[in-house]
């Protein structure tokens, strides 16, 4: 039986076709690839054109699968010189491939397209196109110019800074800035001695370019209210533990247990190892007899209650040190983090789709996309990285329709500590960018 676009999907191709450069802003599950992969074939069969469609690297397999099922065009993944070394002089309807091998083989992948490049599609933007003056993004912006239509895939347009939309604009229509820093002059605040960035203004006229260009479904107006809720939760520190964070944080230095010293010179280096003394304090070379972060999760996650648990962990040191020690609790785990290859994160997926693992241990910034955990039955943050959408985006990994169950996702953090303002920064880019897109609510629940 051959597929069918639901009603709110077709309404979006038809968007698409109404519109040379356009948004899709939708949020997670609400159905962006299906429409887009049409739009693929609408460009093929009545334009005459050939589609680029630019993601991560953990995407290639899965869009691949979906362009296949939703239009029968011929494919090709083109990862550089792997694919180079294979090729035969055949083309193909759709090339998928990365944003920097892109910019990189730009002219092999044109030479591979069996048609003139009609269409080129880009998912999950905001992973690498956000920074304005990012080689790669200023390469994209200058090569949309020359491509017909344009279609970029993002449920994150403000990615903490309010300028992380202005790639997205400029590929729209250039005429509403001109450049990056007619943006700047337009929505940065800025100390009129230094330069540097205090605040951001007008987001208004942002939300007002972002509605008239782009799609924008709502997971709730699908499904309703997603079924998820943050818990945040204050976990009791070890007393020995909390003496070197505080002696740290209050004196840039400590005497570590081998009579070498830990120091920083830097506030930035000063926060990095104050994170670290909380996450993973082993690797710094500090022996913590108890983690009170680690103690909480046996005693209330993996105690028997829950058969799917996933824990999210923005420092590979807490990550490799949680996957082991729920290994030798007896749970069979999965731990995806950026060491892990695209190709091991799926089976890593599959396998706790499918039953055959209990736990997953991930960072919020790997997970953010490509995975389906709609069958887990818990989850928390044990530590978090400074993104606000890393938290979005990971928390709709569990949310791929409706739910039969809410969700508790727990939000722990030691009182009292850099986790804290962790946070409330945190909390400050979600509000951030709901000013600049009005249909996006802050999340509920951080504090």
């Amino acid at each position: 039986m051959p597929l069918e676009l639901r009603p709110h999907k077709v309404e979006t191709l038809k968007f698409y076709a109404a519109n040379k450069n356009c948004l899709n802003r939708s949020e997670p599950a609400t159905g962006k690839t299906a429409p887009s992969c049409v739009m693929a074939k609408y460009v093929n069969d009545k334009e005459n054109g050939s589609t680029i469609f630019v993601m991560p690297k953990s995407l290639l397999i899965k869009n691949e699968e979906e362009i296949t099922n939703w239009t029968g065009l011929k494919t090709l993944i083109y990862q550089g010189q792997p694919t180079l070394k294979k090729w035969r002089g055949e083309t193909f309807d759709v090339i998928l491939t990365t944003a920097d091998t892109l910019s990189k083989h730009i002219n092999h992948i044109l030479k591979m397209l069996s048609k003139r490049l009609g269409l080129m599609i880009a998912d999950e933007t905001h992973l690498y196109w956000s920074s304005a003056m990012a080689k790669r993004t200023q390469f994209i912006l200058s090569f949309a110019r020359k491509v017909p239509r344009n279609l970029w895939l993002t449920g994150t347009v403000i990615r903490g800074r309010l300028d992380s939309a202005y790639p997205v604009i400029q590929m729209i229509e250039p005429r509403y800035y001109g450049n990056h820093a007619s943006f700047m002059n337009q929505h940065a605040v800025k100390n009129p001695f230094t330069g540097e960035v205090l605040g951001w203004c007008n987001e208004s006229k942002i939300n007002a370019i972002l509605n008239n260009h782009s799609v924008n479904y709502l997971f709730r107006d699908i499904y309703g209210d997603p079924d998820f809720v943050y818990l945040p939760t204050h976990v009791a520190i070890n007393d020995k533990h909390e003496k070197y964070y505080k002696e740290f944080e209050q004196f840039a230095n400590l005497e570590l247990d081998d009579d070498s010293v830990l120091y920083a010179t830097e506030a930035g280096v000063q926060t990095l190892r104050c994170r670290q003394i909380l996450a993973n304090p082993e690797v710094l070379g500090l022996k913590i007899p108890e983690y009170g972060k680690d103690e909480w999760i046996f005693e209330n996650l993996l105690n028997g209650d829950y058969q799917k648990v996933v824990l999210f962990s923005a420092l590979q040191g807490e990550q490799v040190r949680l996957a082991r020690k729920a290994e030798e609790h007896g749970f069979k785990v999965g731990l995806i983090n950026g060491t892990v290859s695209s190709d091991k994160r799926g089976q890593i997926d599959k396998a706790f789709r499918d039953g055959d693992l209990q736990v997953i241990v991930a960072s919020p910034a790997t997970a953010g996309v490509g995975l389906n955990w709609h069958n887990c039955e818990v989850a928390a943050f044990v530590s978090i990285d400074y993104m606000d959408d890393n938290i979005t985006q990971a928390t709709f990994r569990f949310i791929r329709g409706k739910r039969d169950k809410t969700i508790p996702i727990y939000l722990l953090r030691y009182k009292n500590t850099i986790e804290d303002k962790i946070y409330g920064i945190v909390q400050q880019k979600s509000e951030l960018a709901a000013r600049a897109d009005s249909s996006r609510k802050p999340p509920r629940g951080l504090f």
